[in-house]
């Protein structure tokens, strides 16, 4: 092999390694940055050993994978069926972020959101705003 041809495959060589160290470190980056948008676990204290396991395993699941946004959108619809609205909503909103083009999660967040509201607002302010309203 000649000096040249030796030359030309080191830098080759050298290039591959810069742009594959590159894409760990910007895949790494954004998998730190996907992680960031996860909502904490919720306080999950006097719940049901069947809700614990299953946001639990919902979380771990979206942790293992926190650029999927299907992973992190099971986690909502986990947060949701288990009625914790507001990590619902977050965990939705997270994977519209994650895949902006699809629906569910936007639709989905705002349904969480609402329902979250919904349940913090006074019983007899709905029934009252009807009377004023008419």
């Amino acid at each position: 092999m000649s000096g040249f041809s030796r030359t030309r495959l080191t830098i080759v060589a050298v290039t591959l390694a810069v742009v594959a160290a590159a894409g760990i470190g910007l895949r790494m980056r954004s998998r730190a940055a996907a992680a960031a948008l996860l909502p904490p676990l919720p306080d999950l204290a006097g719940q049901p050993a069947a809700v614990v396991d299953h946001v639990k395993s919902a979380d771990a699941a979206a942790r293992r994978d926190p650029g999927s946004a299907d992973a992190v959108g099971a986690l909502g619809m986990a947060y949701h069926a288990d009625l914790f609205y507001d990590a619902a909503a977050a965990a939705y909103r997270a994977a519209a972020t994650l895949a902006p083009d699809d629906w569910r999660w936007s639709y989905l967040s705002a349904l969480a959101s609402s329902e979250a509201s919904r349940r913090r607002r006074p019983r007899g302010c709905a029934r009252l705003s009807r009377r004023t309203l008419g």
